[in-house]
């Protein structure tokens, strides 16, 4: 169990935007258990099934092939059109699947076309028939007729088996060695820094074929930063059909490891779901951050990972992490014992897993090395909480959630030292980020241009991740003015992200070009009349909110013109809308004007009728 196989979601640091919306969506496993009882269903199940030899070939049934497509499928048309599936029309599903022909014309990659096509057309039927999402079936059928007609091949489940599975596993991960990198290649790409990574689209469905045959969805990985897709210029490019497909044949490897004498011989610990998980890992780790399969692991990429991901975010046992090098050795083994590996790239690999995991066994015994996350699930653990039971992880952070988010941000404390220290300001900043998955950058949440200037993706990233760091800066300085009265770091980094990040979003303006319009639009975007929050008590709840902001903006500004070159002069305008925006707030709550407001007018009132008298 990883620390993101949701536990992690519960404290509330690290949730992205739409959880709470993503939380009230049906998931995709429940959706597609009401597709597999359905008629639209049965008829590619029995083709499959009557199809002399090929599941024993493939090592799987249709339930697992299809669910691991189809929850692909699910995940790329829910990134292409929008989260929701009520947002799905048959136009845009049409206009999905064009442009993934295009990809396979200009890719090669067969695939890509042929797999959404066939298990598609009956799931988007069923979604469609029973009213999951804005079309007609018959709407469907025209779609995927035009789509056919196109690439006659995209509807033939013997074409789509071929295109999936004829490759050479040669070719996919075994035994070529035409690889381009050798040991060393990575050294210098660093995953946690890099700037290029990208947001939802790059959380990629794993296989997770168990004893149970059930399939992860995108969600088990909505949290888990270690799955993320590296878009290092540097590496290949990305293509999760090659993942795919070494996933499944691993999948079947496994399944012939534990038909071997040698499974028997293993550890009490070692049971089919728990290497299923090892190696699910390493594979889409190795991918998706190094763009390596099984063929060319290096030793650097495996100690990396093993003493790295397992060890700080895996909730494995001590017993089970050393189980896990003469697991991974034995699977190996198998491999070269398949002809699928040469002799000498088997031993070679071999020595690599054990070097790692002897370093990943030792690292494991001393808790420093775990991540907050997982310190806080063991914590959890230890109160005698079942980590099976959502409900009760629920209870209990609910009870502790001040304690909690206290230690939670300890774990990761602000310093001034951190400004000195590129590497561990950037951790930093992944850490806090409301936004961790980026969203921000999805076609949906921003401006293509604004007045003659353009969004571009590394100034989205700039803005976004400078707004954090202002965060930190104005954290260590309130801690030294009023140290009594200081929010918690997160509070700043959430007020700050969201201002100057709309700012840039909307008007495509950098933190230090923020101007009064573009901050006095963010500031009545939630309770002014075309408010997507209704009624009144809402409305008050949030223009609550928004009020105690106000006094973080002051202190925003101020760190806008200490760090980010803001001119004096647009600060004292930018301060001036903060504070008539406190007091409109004030007065709409019905709330008496703050000290400072009632003195100035104290002041100002006798003044002026002296002047009028004289």
């Amino acid at each position: 169990m990883s620390v993101s196989d949701g536990v992690g979601s519960v404290f509330g640091i690290k949730r992205s935007k739409d959880n709470e919306t993503r939380g009230n969506m049906a998931t995709f496993k429940s959706i597609w258990a009401g597709f597999k009882a359905s008629p639209e269903y049965q008829p590619l199940k029995t083709q499959y099934d009557q199809m002399d030899g090929v599941s024993d070939i493939i090592g799987l049934s249709w339930d697992n092939l299809s669910e691991t497509v189809g929850n692909q499928l699910d995940a790329a048309l829910s990134d292409y059109i929008g989260k929701s599936h009520v947002d799905w029309t048959a136009a845009s599903i049409g206009a999905y699947l064009t442009q993934v022909k295009h990809d396979d014309d200009i890719d090669g990659t067969q695939f890509l076309v042929e797999g959404p096509v066939v298990v598609g057309e009956p799931y988007c039927t069923y979604l469609a028939r029973t009213k999951q999402i804005n079309a007609k079936p018959d709407e469907i059928s025209k779609v995927m007729a035009e789509i056919k007609k196109e690439s006659p091949e995209a509807g033939s489940l013997p074409k789509f088996l071929l295109a999936l599975f004829s490759t050479p596993v040669e070719t996919e991960g075994f035994m070529d060695d035409d690889d381009d990198f050798d040991d060393d290649d990575f050294d210098d790409v660093d995953f946690w820094d890099n700037s290029d990574l990208d947001s939802d689209d790059d959380f990629v469905p794993s296989v997770d074929l168990g004893q149970d045959g059930s399939s992860m969805t995108e969600d088990d990985f909505d949290d888990d930063p270690s799955t993320r897709v590296n878009r290092d210029p540097k590496l290949p490019m990305w293509q999760p059909s090659r993942l795919l497909r070494v996933n499944l044949q691993y999948s079947r490897l496994m399944k012939i490891y534990q038909e071997r004498p040698e499974w028997q011989n293993r550890p009490e610990v070692v049971t089919a779901d728990f290497m299923q998980n090892v190696v699910e890992t390493l594979l889409v780790i190795g991918y998706n951050r190094y763009r390596k399969l099984p063929r060319s692991w290096t030793k650097h990429m495996l100690v990396e990972i093993m003493t790295g991901d397992f060890v700080a975010d895996r909730l494995y046992s001590q017993e089970e992490y050393a189980a896990i090098g003469p697991m991974l050795t034995d699977l190996i083994g198998i491999v070269g014992s398949e002809q699928m590996m040469k002799p000498n790239k088997v031993a070679q690999l071999q020595r690599y897993i054990q070097a790692a995991a002897a370093e990943m066994v030792e690292a494991a015994k001393d808790p420093n090395n775990y991540s907050v996350d997982k310190k806080m699930i063991l914590k959890i653990q230890a109160a005698g909480v079942d980590l099976n039971d959502d409900d009760s992880i629920n209870n209990y952070v609910t009870d502790h959630k001040n304690d909690i988010s206290s230690e939670y941000e300890n774990g990761f404390p602000i310093t001034a030292a951190v400004f000195d220290d590129p590497e561990q300001l950037a951790k930093l900043i992944d850490f806090y980020s409301p936004d961790q998955e980026r969203d921000y950058l999805n076609p949906d949440a921003h401006i293509e241009t604004f007045e003659g200037r353009s969004w571009h993706r590394k100034d989205a990233i700039k803005a976004h991740r400078f707004a954090v760091e202002l965060g930190f800066r104005a954290y260590l300085d309130q801690q030294q003015k009023h140290p009594e009265n200081t929010a918690r770091v997160s509070d700043y980094v959430e007020s700050f992200e969201f201002y100057l990040g709309r700012a840039y979003d909307c008007n495509l303006l950098q933190p230090e070009e923020l101007t009064t319009e573009a901050l006095e639009e963010t500031m009545s975007l939630e309770y002014g009349p075309g408010s997507v929050v209704d009624g009144a008590e809402q409305q008050r709840v949030v223009q609550r909110i928004k009020l105690d902001d106000m006094d973080k903006l002051i202190v925003m500004v101020d760190m806008l013109e200490m760090y980010a070159t803001l001119p004096k002069q647009r600060a004292q305008a930018l301060r001036q809308v903060v504070r008539d925006e406190k007091l409109r707030l004030h007065k709409r709550l019905g709330m008496d004007a703050t000290p400072a407001f009632r003195k100035k007018k104290k002041r100002k009132r006798p003044k002026k009728n002296r002047r009028n008298k004289r």
